[in-house]
């Protein structure tokens, strides 16, 4: 979700994927396309585009290669890209969260520029209830 509204803010026609329960959300965040991964080839639905930024890993990071057009490039922030595309151009990369990054998408957020997702918002004090089935014991103060 993070990805298509920075992609969106940035100018970029986005074709997105994901399961089917995922279309609304990518959608109404700016993608104009949607490739349900359960039902369709992303290939098919995309066709050749200049970025593709992966985050899942795997058989789908592989399929992304063929989608990229020369001069694009393939992102993954989730496993360096076994297969490349055509001119070899792919990247992989993980964010410092101590780093410049963290820091811009939450002066973006507090700007209203990004909205993350949220599931449900609970108050602090119920931290235990929004996690069912986890147990521990409560971090104490040193």
């Amino acid at each position: 979700n993070l990805a298509v509204q920075l992609a969106r803010e940035a100018g970029a026609r986005i074709a997105g994927t994901g399961r089917g329960r995922d279309r609304a959300a990518t959608l109404a965040g700016g993608a104009q396309q949607f490739a349900d991964l359960d039902s369709e080839r992303f290939e098919e639905v995309a066709g050749q585009v200049d970025v593709v930024l992966d985050t899942i890993g795997g058989e789908v990071l592989d399929r992304s290669a063929a989608v990229v057009r020369p001069g694009g490039m393939l992102v993954s922030v989730a496993l360096p890209p076994k297969i490349r595309p055509a001119d070899g151009r792919a990247t992989y990369f993980a964010v410092d969260p101590n780093g410049r990054e963290p820091a811009e998408l939450a002066r973006r957020v507090q700007q209203g520029r990004l909205a993350p997702p949220a599931g449900a918002v609970r108050p602090l004090a119920e931290t235990r209830e929004a996690f069912p089935g986890k147990q521990g014991t409560p971090a104490r103060p040193s």
